[in-house]
This record gives C-alpha cells, structure tokens and sequence, in this order.
C-alpha cells in the first residue's frame, strides 16, 4: 500500500478573459507563497513557431503522443499505425520505429510510447506485448503482456507503462457477459506476466463510454460519451508517477472539485490536493451538436442495422443523459487515455477544461497543486511541454496533421 495522504487546497476563481485569437496564448499567473495567485494574470507570447518535417509517409491516423527526448528528439506515435516518428530537435524528420507485422519490432498498432534510460518503449494493445528499442530503433527486448486470471473469470490486463525496476503501471477491468464496458477499474502494479500484483486505486469509468444495443436487431453501438463524469489516470513515466484526477460534484451543484491524486512509484507513496472548477451549464445545443458527429449511425442506418439515423439519435442521447453541467474535465476520447488531461516533461499538470469557454483550453499546475496559468491552442491540440517549448499538433487546409513547436519563457520561480 502507499503511504501519505497529504491534502492542499489550491484555486481560487479566477478572472479570465476571451483570447484574441492568437494561435496559441499562455497566461501565467504570478504566485506568492504556496497557494496565492495574482489578481492580473500576464500574458505571455509565444514565439519562433517551428514546424516539424513531413514523415516519409503521413501518419496513418491522429497523432496521440508526442515524447521529448532529453536532448531535443521527438517521438510521435498516431492511432491505427505501426511506426514511431523520431524528429530531430531542429524539427527535422530522421527516421521511423517498428512497423507492420507481428515479428520482433513490429507492431499492429503503437498504443503508447515512451523513454526509459537509452530506450524507447512501446506497448502494442493488439498483440499485448511490450518492446524496448535502443535509440537507433533496433529491437532490445520483446515482453508479452499477460491477462489477469481470477476465479470469476478472466480480466483484461491494460498497461500504461514500464518502470526501471522491471514492473508495469496499467489497469484491470473485466466487461459483462456481453462484452458490457466495465464500470469500474483498477490501477494496478504488476510484472507483464502477472505473477505479482498490487492493486493501487479503483478508477470510475462508468461516465467515460456510451453503449446502446439494438436488440431486434443486433446491432450494438458504444463510443466517448462527451457528457459523462469519469476519473483520469495520467501517467507520468519520466518521474514513475501516476496521476488519477477526479471530479467531485454534488448533484445540480455548479462547482465542481478536482481531486488530484499523485503516485509515487519509487517511494511508494501518495499525496492528495484539491482544485475548484466552473463547469458550463450543459444545453440541449450541446446534445444536438455532438449527435451529428457521430458518424456511425448513417452507417447502421445505410446497413439496415436500425430503421433510421433518426431512431439511432434518440437513443443515444437516452443513453448519454445530458446533465445539468459539463464535466469540468472535457472527454476528448474514447479510450482510458485522452489528451485532456496529461503531465509534461517538467511534472507540470496539463487539465483541460471545459470552463474556458469554445476554445480548447487548460489550466496549468506544478506538482504542489500551484496554479501556474491558463493555456489556450484556439487552432490545434497542446499535446506536451516543458519549460522552454510547447507542442501542438495543427491539421493544415489539406486535413493533414502537423506538428508545431513554440518557444516560451518562465521567470526562475514560475518553472
């Protein structure tokens, strides 16, 4: 078990303005002692936006994770692909990873990627297996990762990350007997062939995913429910830390608490802080908006699947159940992993919020629960960052993905 349960209050509201529409905006505010903010938030211009070159081939779906290496490379991995990207610090491509297939180094799909050492790892969620490469992108190690067995059945194994020690970081649910999403899961320290196992913290996941059966005619529909209330897991490898972040709000109540809670793997230990948000009242533009992206049920509809597309809204928005508010933290994926929440390459939280209005936005924190600021990206995705640089991926008017760094700076006590 982990020990420590230390708990901060952080967060006063906070006085924000619309942007003015720059291409990316950061507004850090000005701190005094451990928990107060400046009354006038700065605000801060990026500059020397550079554009990272274009890949032999174009990443094969949306770009969802971008590693930094401690001299400057880039990794990028995307859904659907089996490379890894690596970018020189000057934004020039260099090389790829892996590839197509399932012989040692290839992948069927890179699901997460990081750096340990002089290594970079992948966890490919299809074959379940784990592989390090050393930096030129030969193969160094091939681990299987296997299921969790208990006595009521076999439960899914999903891991996050390897630590130095030899264990992984990743969470274990089992689905119903119809493959029904579980509705809760654990975190859990493990070895990859599950012969140890140490459960950390139950996460909710009951708000994070829709599913609607058509009965009559067996057809099933699931994805991102954007309006559920669920916890995040953030793992943050670099510092073998976890972050599970959730929301605390009681019914019809318009704030919200963020219990952030940290993991500390290498000393075994946990710390607790709190943060308040001001989620936005949920409308039915909201609902209406949202049911025409999902493109999935023109696709039932034109297969015969349900009788119409209008029939197939109706009960996804049954199954959905729009709330009085918004969760504080936006759902900007269908999986246990999004990118609205994540911790960058200098233990700063990155916590997307819907309360800052249309534009993506998040609010920044230091590992003490401190709030540094406000980061907005109007025109693309803040997908990472450190004290120096952000990342952003940008679609061009080809609908093709970019990434793009800026370059800021941070007075010595903001970093």
């Amino acid at each position: 078990a982990y020990r420590g349960a230390n708990s901060r209050g952080h967060g006063s509201a906070l006085n924000i303005w619309r942007a003015r529409r720059p291409l990316l905006t950061i507004w850090l505010f000005a701190i005094s002692g451990a928990t107060q903010l400046s009354a006038q938030p700065m605000e801060l211009d990026l500059r020397d936006p550079l554009s990272y070159g274009e890949p032999d081939i174009p990443f094969a779906g949306s770009v969802h994770t971008l590693v930094i290496g401690r001299d400057g490379t880039l990794y990028a991995a995307a859904d659907a692909d089996p490379y890894v990207y690596v970018f020189d610090a000057n934004g020039a491509y260099v090389s790829r990873i892996g590839g197509p297939g399932e012989g040692p180094g290839e992948h069927a799909s890179v699901w997460r990627i990081g750096l340990l050492g002089n290594s970079v790892w992948t966890i490919d969620s299809r074959l379940r297996r784990l592989t390090f490469f050393d930096l030129h992108g030969s193969v160094v190690a091939t681990e299987p990762i296997a299921p969790l067995v208990e006595r009521d059945g076999r439960k899914e194994f999903v891991m996050l990350s390897p630590l130095a020690d030899g264990r992984v970081v990743g969470v274990a649910g089992q689905r119903g007997p119809r493959g029904e999403l579980p509705v809760t899961m654990e975190l859990l320290i493990s070895t990859t062939s599950a012969a140890a196992v140490e459960s950390l913290t139950t996460i909710d996941w009951r708000g994070r995913q829709y599913q609607v059966d058509f009965q009559a005619r067996q057809a099933r529909i699931q994805g991102r429910n954007p309006f559920g209330k669920s916890d995040r897991v953030v793992p943050c490898p670099r510092e073998e830390r976890t972050i599970v972040v959730r929301e605390d709000r009681a019914e019809g109540a318009a704030t919200s608490q963020l219990v952030v809670e940290h993991l500390d793997h290498r000393a075994a230990t946990s710390s607790t802080w709190r943060v308040t948000a001001e989620p936005r009242r949920a409308t039915r533009e909201h609902l209406e908006g949202w049911l025409d992206t999902v493109t999935e049920l023109e696709i039932l509809a034109e297969a015969g699947a349900i009788a119409s597309v209008d029939e197939g809204r109706r009960a996804v928005s049954e199954a959905v159940d729009l709330p009085d508010y918004l969760p504080a933290v936006p759902n900007l994926g269908r999986g246990l992993l999004d990118n609205a929440v994540f911790c960058d390459h200098d233990a700063k939280l990155w916590i997307g919020a819907w309360e800052l209005g249309d534009e993506e936005g998040w609010r920044v924190f230091d590992s003490l629960g401190r709030e540094l600021g406000i980061a907005r990206a109007p025109e693309g995705r803040i997908m990472t960052a450190t004290a120096q640089y952000v990342w952003t991926v940008l679609r061009d008017p080809y609908d093709v993905e970019r990434i793009v760094r800026y370059a800021f700076e941070l007075d010595d006590d903001r970093r």
